[in-house]
Order: C-alpha cells, then sequence, then structure tokens
C-alpha cells in the first residue's frame, strides 16, 4: 500500500553501518513496539551481536562459537525467550 507504515518491523542493522550503541538504541525502540520479532529477525540480531563481540576481541580467530553462543543469550535475554 502507498502512504501506509506496514507493522512489520525492519531490521536495518549490518555490522558495518551501525555503531553497537546504535544497534542497542534500534533493539530498545522496536521492543517497545509491541511486535514480537521473527525467528529471522532474531537470527540477524544475534549474527550482529556476534560481530561486535569478535570486533571487540580484534577478530581474534577461535572465539565464533563463544561468540555466538553469547550474543544468542543476549538476544534470548532482551526478548525473553
Amino acid at each position: 500500500m502507498v502512504g501506509t507504515q506496514s507493522s512489520k518491523r525492519v531490521i536495518h542493522a549490518t555490522p558495518g553501518a551501525l555503531a553497537r550503541e546504535e544497534f542497542e538504541e534500534q533493539v530498545a525502540e522496536e521492543e517497545k513496539a509491541d511486535i514480537p520479532p521473527t525467528t529471522a529477525e532474531l537470527r540477524e540480531m544475534v549474527a550482529v551481536a556476534a560481530y561486535f563481540r569478535s570486533l571487540g576481541r580484534g577478530f581474534q580467530p577461535g572465539h565464533e562459537l563463544e561468540d555466538w553462543l553469547a550474543a544468542e543469550n543476549e538476544i534470548k535475554e532482551l526478548y525473553g525467550t
């Protein structure tokens, strides 16, 4: 539909596009909208959070699974899933 907003949330977070603070603000704003994220949106949020964890360590290899699992827990806590 032209000129109307969809109730579907769109995540525009890519690792290079947003600083971690901006990503967290976006997640907080969307959480206020009370629209539960889809499975695909949750996966994207986990991927971005894992990226920032790796970035903080200077992309040191050997911690990929640790980063992913920690990011999953972080996102699950945010959304109570």
